[in-house]
């Protein structure tokens, strides 16, 4: 194989040529915390250039560097830095192009308080847009339950979007949380364990502004319940610049001039796509298998394309184009056709296009390329599907050693079937059976670089190269679901013994992992399942962070590590004193001001390193 050789000259990123290949090394723990992870791709209006946010992991450091980095379509391999942030908490969000092209905005605390900040596209000094009005608020972090996922930091923007005209920018901004009186709080059907312990009682609210650029004012439009989404409802402009969708708890359409208000639909999840028809007189959302669109005048909806089964990500639309990102559960996929048409797919197979941007004539896209064996990088997807590889941020893994997860299908005791995927090294199977690690949450094991939304803090490959076997487990898919969680539990056992039949797993050596979610998983596997002969759950499990279970807890007859934030340790804690008095080996660790997918890079390093000695320890 060969390396790029990369080297940053005056801001710019080249690559310069290739050397002779080296040995590869096992990938370890520092290398999968320092993993660079794109995070935002936006294209220029003229469709000539890109710009992306890439987030710099440093173990030593404890900290995260985002950079902003500009590239051509026409040439994506090559890079220039404008801007840059480094902070235990601080990052680079919610990048955009200003409409005419030649500078960029974006949210981050420069001044040590998140607000629009813009940076000439060929490079210079950024400069905060304008003054935010109202005050910081903290957000994020696992106290709060705003954002338990957002490193805990202070904003007073959560999101803007400019106009397609550029003469307007809409921002959202967080509101103070309300104030309790002492006749005491009321607790409803939305109050949470977590909102009584960190005092979170009242659903947070966002206010919805408009800066105009020709007068530098900001005017209020309206508030809004914050809803679900991670930084609050997003925004999304009509084509004519004379309207705004927000998607929040509702979706609901504003009318810039005379702010009217219209609420489409009231029971709203904010994670659904949306976008505008060319004309600007309807938004459009999915409904079941197709996209259809909403008149904003309340006169009704029609149907606007076929979808291909999966998960919607994201739509882009143009006079003559319709285009969709989904995710089959695998793979997530880029789809394009002509209004009315089915959508066909566009991008290769078997690989994972995520994050990507179009230019306004919805042909060519800058998207995230990666798989479960390839570590994130740019690429750019042209319409007639051919991929271009661009800039790759970690061109410094490719003398790691990767064994490459094979997908696998089990099926339980009920007859569900779920996906998922295993690695087997060498040497595991042929009359040597090695110990196993199931990992899992949920539905996301999926075709993309150990991803810490599935893996959290369960270092696959690192598992791979010391010698386990490593089940990554989606449950399965029931039709009106939930899913039991017994028959998911049943599910991992059957991946377990599909191993052991091969071969390849000593079925006394077997351990089950998982975070949020998946330590609910691994609690309850650890009680009503022999399979299994120790644990580790990551911030969940009987104590949170959906509330107590069902006294699964009391029931664990196999060691357990428990990693949690504060606010989960809380609600967790019974049930570990509980353990330790009955004798079950049991450790907890407690990570202070951390987040729900820990954001911290020692914190990181620290848990894997503590899962890889439990597991150590409790399986030989």
């Amino acid at each position: 194989m060969t390396i790029a050789v990369v080297a940053v000259v005056l801001g710019t990123v080249t690559t310069a040529g290739s050397v002779l290949a080296q040995p590869q090394r096992p990938m370890d723990v520092r290398d999968v915390v320092e993993v660079r992870q794109i995070q935002d791709i936006q294209v220029s209006p003229d469709g000539r250039q890109a710009a992306a946010v890439v987030a710099e992991p440093s173990v030593a450091a404890n900290k995260v560097t985002s950079r902003v980095l500009v590239l051509d379509m026409a040439a994506s391999q090559k890079v220039r830095e404008v801007a840059s942030l480094s902070g235990a908490a601080e990052r680079i969000t919610d990048l955009r192009w200003r409409p005419d092209g030649r500078s960029l905005t974006y949210l981050a605390p420069h001044d040590g308080v998140d607000e629009v900040w813009t940076v000439p596209a060929q490079g210079g000094r950024a400069q905060r847009l304008f003054a935010a009005p109202g005050p910081a608020i903290p957000v994020g972090g696992a106290r709060a339950l705003r954002g338990g996922v957002i490193p805990p930091h202070q904003a007073k923007v959560l999101r803007h979007e400019w106009s397609p005209t550029g003469r307007h920018l809409a921002f959202t901004v967080p509101l103070p949380p309300g104030e309790h009186t002492l006749d005491g709080v009321p607790v409803d059907d939305r109050t949470t364990l977590e909102g009584i312990g960190t005092g979170s009682y009242y659903p947070p609210r966002v206010g919805v502004w408009l800066w105009d650029v020709t007068n530098g004012r900001p005017r209020a439009l309206v508030e809004v319940e914050m809803g679900r989404a991670t930084y609050g409802p997003e925004l999304f402009w009509s084509p004519d610049g004379t309207r705004l969708a927000v998607s929040g708890s509702s979706l609901t359409v504003l009318d810039i001039g005379s702010g009217a208000t219209r609420i489409l639909d009231e029971n709203w999840y904010p994670a659904r796509a949306v976008s505008w028809t060319a004309d600007s007189r309807r938004v459009v959302v999915s409904t079941g298998q197709q996209l259809t669109g909403i008149a904003v005048d309340g006169s009704g909806s029609q149907p606007l394309a076929k979808l291909p089964a999966g998960s919607l990500t994201a739509i882009w639309t143009s006079p003559d184009r319709v285009v969709a990102a989904i995710s089959d559960g695998t793979n997530e996929a880029v789809y394009a056709g002509k209004p009315g048409s089915t959508l066909a797919r566009m991008s290769p197979e078997n690989i994972d296009l995520s994050g990507c941007a179009f230019d306004h004539s919805r042909q060519d896209a800058m998207c995230v390329r990666q798989t479960n064996s390839s570590a994130p990088r740019l690429a750019v997807l042209r319409a007639d599907g051919t991929l271009r590889d661009g800039y790759d941020p970690n061109h410094d893994m490719h003398d790691r050693a990767v064994q490459a997860p094979v997908a696998a299908t089990w099926t339980n005791a009920k007859g569900q079937i779920a996906t998922g995927y295993r690695i087997v090294p060498n040497g595991c199977g042929d009359g040597r059976r090695c110990p196993a690690i199931v990992i899992t949450h949920g539905y996301d094991a999926m075709n993309k670089f150990m991803w810490q939304g599935h893996e959290w803090d369960y270092p696959s490959q690192v598992f791979a190269a010391k010698g386990y076997v490593v089940l990554l487990v989606n449950e399965p898919r029931v039709p009106g679901g939930p899913v039991d969680p017994r028959d998911t539990v049943s599910t991992m056992e059957s991946a377990v013994r599909h191993a052991v039949d091969r071969g390849e797993v000593d079925p006394g050596r077997v351990g089950i992992a998982g975070y949020s979610r998946g330590a609910q998983i691994t609690q309850r596997a650890l009680a009503i399942s022999t399979v299994f002969k120790a644990g580790s759950s990551g911030d969940g499990g009987d104590g949170g962070p959906g509330g107590p279970g069902d006294g699964v807890g009391d029931a664990i007859k196999a060691p357990l590590l428990a990693q949690t934030t504060e606010a989960v340790g809380m609600l967790l804690f019974p049930v570990f004193k509980r353990l330790r008095a009955r004798g079950i080996p049991a450790e907890m660790v407690l990570f202070p001001d951390e987040t729900h997918i820990f954001h911290q890079p020692r914190h990181r390093e620290a848990a894997m390193r503590q899962n890889l000695d439990w597991f150590g320890r409790h399986l030989g």
